[in-house]
């Protein structure tokens, strides 16, 4: 049954102040959040960096975290990882160039190959990026990182490539998904033709992958197989891909019903009619879903159930989450945070210019990345080991059938497979160097002019909490 859902803003009058404290700083450069600014929010800075990039010509287009690393890619198509806990350096390498280059992902994935000798799986990590129309997928190696595989690809890129079980999927602005196996001695691509544009990169769970269209159709296919086994129709644009958390997918569309429903074959658990536009995906972490809407407003549903916890107005994007807090930010960089349990500002800091955040379900740290490469890494107080988030449980009660509008595929000439992948030498890329713009701590603080934080009590609207 569809439910509307009324806000429920418990004490956020002077959260939603936050949008209009110091204003003025909304335009200005990305800077370096001051310690005692951090502190305002009972948070500590842990580390920052300048990622090397032409900030007059070149911008970062994506950010991925993963299992203790920060991937960040440039538009310049410079991939560097960083160690995510202190900020230094792993790696960095270039693929391809150019001007007027679209450069999307990157997409991490983390899996083991047996020994040739037949000896225990040994783990590894696979990074992909789509440079114009060339795919590389890269392997980090103990003295960095060497490029597994480049490759030509079909059509324009639209998204981000997907790993699925030893394959990379990548999205086609036509809608097509061409599939390469990463093992070409043994494997050919094969094509996934999907009616409609994808929104976003397709996701792979229990065994299939699961993508979603511009017009608001979520489409499921078994890995390896170029044929869909299931269709649902939301009737409208969706927001962006579905999340998996536990047993079940999340999604929300434009007009905001938000769904949770099955993997399997999509049958539909809940859906809740937000009335506010949504035009950001959905967040997933121990058991509930955290949307943001355009108003903008955060709201926290169950993710077992879609019954709504709490509404915090104010806050236009989702930071990170520890056991007992949620930290989110406003459109002109203030910070949060709030009671996890019933969404009540308990702490923040004032607007201090406009922050990017790095959507962590990883762990409680928050990540903040500049479009000219500024990136920023803060912890609650005291907390030196990160808490990381264990797999949420939302198990599903079994409805039987499909929900209405869930329906089958219907086998249709468009969905087939295509072979003859022919082999290409990779191009060996260039290392970008050393970082030129390595910054010295000390001098953080000097370099922001006056501090956003020092405007007397009004610039804190959670000084009563």
């Amino acid at each position: 049954m569809l439910r509307s859902l009324r806000p429920f803003t418990p004490r956020i009058s002077q959260l939603a102040a936050v949008a209009v404290v110091l204003s003025a700083c909304i335009d200005a450069p990305a800077r370096v959040v001051a310690r005692h600014t951090a502190q305002m929010a009972g948070l500590q800075r842990a580390w920052f960096t300048q990622a090397p990039l032409d900030s007059t010509t070149q911008t970062v287009v994506g950010a991925k975290l993963s299992e203790g690393s920060l991937y960040l890619l440039t538009s310049g198509g410079v991939l560097q990882a960083y160690d995510a806990e202190t900020g230094a350096t792993r790696w960095r390498i270039r693929l391809g160039g150019g001007a007027n280059t679209v450069v999307l992902g990157p997409t991490v994935m983390h899996d083991s190959v047996s020994s040739e000798d037949g000896g225990a799986a040994a783990p590894r990590t696979l990074i992909a990026a789509t440079v114009g129309s060339t795919l590389y997928v890269l392997r980090e190696v103990e003295r960095g990182v060497e490029t597994l595989m480049t490759q030509e690809v079909k059509g324009s890129p639209a998204a981000a490539p997907a790993f699925a079980e030893g394959v990379v999927y990548v999205p086609a602005i036509s809608g097509r998904m061409t599939a390469y196996p990463l093992d070409r001695v043994q494997g050919v691509p094969f094509i996934i033709a999907s009616p409609g544009e994808l929104v976003g990169s397709p996701v792979s769970a229990e065994g299939q992958l699961i993508w979603t269209t511009v017009g608001g159709q979520v489409y499921g296919a078994p890995l390896k197989s170029s044929n869909a086994n299931f269709r649902f129709d939301a009737s409208e644009p969706l927001s962006g891909p579905p999340v998996v958390a536990g047993d079940l997918m999340h999604f929300s569309t434009i007009e905001g019903v938000v769904y949770g429903m099955t993997l399997q074959r999509a049958r539909e658990q809940w859906r809740v009619n937000l009335g506010a536009v949504v035009r950001k995906p959905v967040v997933a972490i121990d058991g509930v879903v955290y949307v943001v809407t355009e108003a903008p407003a955060l709201w926290a549903l169950d993710a077992a159930s879609g019954e709504q916890r709490w509404t915090v107005e104010g806050l236009s994007d989702f930071v990170s989450a520890t056991d007992n807090h949620v930290f989110a930010v406003t459109s002109d960089g203030a910070v949060g945070v709030l009671d996890r349990a019933t969404g009540r500002p308990i702490g923040g800091w004032p607007a201090v210019g406009a922050l990017s955040p790095i959507t962590n379900t990883e762990n409680d740290r928050l990540y903040f990345v500049s479009d000219d490469g500024l990136i920023q890494c803060f912890h609650e107080e005291g907390l030196t080991d990160p808490r990381v988030h264990g797999a949420a449980t939302t198990a599903a009660p079994d409805k039987g059938d499909a929900a209405p509008g869930a329906q089958p595929a219907e086998e249709r000439g468009d969905l087939q497979a295509e072979g003859g992948m022919a082999e290409q030498a990779a191009d060996e890329p260039e290392d970008a160097g050393v970082d030129p713009f390595a910054l010295e701590d000390d001098t953080a603080e000097t370099s922001e002019g006056a501090p956003a934080d020092e405007s007397g009590d009004e610039a804190d609207p959670f000084a009563d909490f």
